[in-house]
């Protein structure tokens, strides 16, 4: 998935970019990415970038199925799991309860130490237009 932005901050190596949203993305919606945001991205090896300047920024449509199935369906297999396990073992539903949440806490916790140390999950500025 591509996108077109402009540059409004770059600091410690990082670009911010704010995301200018395309007609097709307005029209759809579904995500709730059809508002202007901002995201700070990678600029490895495009050389001179400044502020104000236009770019192109990219996420892999197979990265993003990655980090939605790492954010949703794993968080939920944990909840779920626990739920069950917690109430088989303990026999009360509170206990079963607060465990699975502390789970899920940490499940969390663990996915989002993962991911900051992955680059691939990082949106790429891939051109200066």
């Amino acid at each position: 998935m591509k996108e077109d932005g402009v540059v409004k901050e770059i600091k410690y190596g990082r670009v911010t970019v704010e995301i200018i949203p395309s007609d097709e993305c307005k029209g759809c919606g579904s995500c709730g990415a059809a508002q202007p945001r901002s995201v700070k991205v990678g600029a490895d090896g495009l050389g001179d970038i400044r502020k104000g300047d236009c770019v192109t920024v990219n996420v892999e449509t197979p990265t993003m199925l990655k980090v939605y199935l790492l954010l949703y369906a794993v968080p939920l297999v944990v909840f779920v799991g626990l739920i069950l396990i917690g109430y088989a073992v303990s026999g009360h539903p509170l206990w079963s309860f607060t465990g699975a949440v502390l789970a899920t806490v940490c499940a969390y916790v663990l996915i989002g130490r993962y991911m900051k140390n992955k680059p691939e999950f990082s949106p790429q500025i891939c051109s200066k237009q």
